[in-house]
């Protein structure tokens, strides 16, 4: 199995922050966006340092409208951590079924600022809506909904 992308709890914090964020982006938090969010955070439970539970982890994401802007910056320099919080993004907007205008926006706007290109942006994005579409499928197939 390769090594996780993001490699320091700065890092993790930054990319569950922006999963937060996106989750908000609707004005609602649904548990089935918390769910995809510490699914995720799961994934990089080894690289934490912090002594919480993920419940406490995901409560205490929080930083300013500048911090995030920097934070975004800095992935300019890392398109494999820039294309991954797009996808996290992406898989995050479709965890509740609606992947609604206002995620959307938001999707491309911090792929924009991270500097990926815009049909990269829209490739992944794409992909990330057929491979839930096919996990859903399979769900229904194997009878687990």
């Amino acid at each position: 199995m390769k090594a996780p992308v993001l490699k320091t709890d700065k890092e993790v914090a930054f990319h569950l922050f922006a999963l937060k964020r996106l989750a908000l982006a609707d004005k609602t938090v649904l548990d089935s966006e918390k769910d995809c969010i510490y699914k995720i955070a799961n994934l990089y439970k080894i690289v934490l340092s912090m002594d919480c539970s993920l419940d406490e982890l995901v409560a205490q994401l929080d930083m300013t409208e500048e911090e995030f802007e920097a934070g975004l910056a800095e992935l300019k320099s890392s398109p494999q951590r820039a294309k991954l919080l797009i996808k996290d993004l992406v898989t995050t907007g479709l965890a509740d079924n609606d992947y609604c205008e206002e995620e959307r926006a938001m999707v491309s706007e911090v792929g924009r600022k991270v500097g990926l290109h815009p049909s990269l942006v829209h490739e992944i994005e794409f992909t990330a809506m057929r491979l839930n579409r096919a996990m859903r499928d399979m769900e229904v197939l194997i009878g687990q909904s």
